[in-house]
């Protein structure tokens, strides 16, 4: 049986205000990244502030359940597990967020910049493929989820060159050991950031 007009429109509804919740959230990821970056403990402290977007985005996505399982709606049954994914991963990435924030807010005043390092690319390449998970969702393109997917792999990589910065933050004065620590739990967690974008994209159903 065809879905009602009325179910129709809901689910599509329902669609476009989680992507609206993702690009929110993919915005707050970059700005993230780049605190993390620059060493911005202002900003950091700006993202996650009380009544700030962070906890804006946290009581959003805590309430777009109820769009994703709402009852008796058949049309928009199909796109559950889709829709309780993306919820799932963008609350995921929040959590992660605020975890880089809460490291950056606890940089010693003067600590250098990270400009040049594997680190800063991976902090710019993560919000980047954020971005276009998102993006494949939306157009529900599986050609260009596959190209999201492939690009993750770049991200990886990326991660694992992570190491050598450390390395060299530690080699720099063995009594930066706890700076390292910092940037490890940093990089893991803008690491875990893209594979959960790369679930997202893996969300953009196959073609029939």
């Amino acid at each position: 049986m065809d879905a009602s007009p009325k179910s129709r429109r809901f689910a599509n509804g329902a669609r476009s205000r989680l992507l609206s919740l993702a690009d929110r959230v993919e915005v707050l990821t970059r700005s993230t990244g780049r605190a993390f970056v620059d060493r911005d403990a202002t900003l950091a402290r700006a993202l996650v502030a009380q009544g700030g977007e962070h906890q804006r985005l946290r009581s959003a996505l805590d309430e777009a359940w109820s769009d994703v399982l709402v009852p008796g709606n058949e049309h928009a049954a199909k796109d559950v597990p889709v829709n309780a994914n993306l919820v799932h991963s963008l609350q995921t990435i929040l959590s992660l967020v605020g975890t880089i924030c809460e490291h950056v807010m606890s940089v010693t005043a003067g600590t250098p910049p990270l400009h040049g390092t594997a680190i800063e690319q991976l902090a710019e390449m993560v919000p980047n493929l954020l971005r276009d998970a998102v993006s494949a969702l939306r157009r529900n393109d599986p050609a260009y989820a596959a190209e999201v997917l492939r690009s993750a792999i770049a991200v990886d990589a990326c991660f694992a060159q992570t190491y050598l910065d450390l390395l060299q933050v530690v080699r720099q004065d063995g009594d930066h050991m706890e700076r390292a620590q910092r940037l490890h739990v940093v990089s893991r967690a803008l690491e875990r950031i893209g594979d959960n974008a790369s679930e997202i994209a893996g969300g953009v159903p196959l073609p029939a």
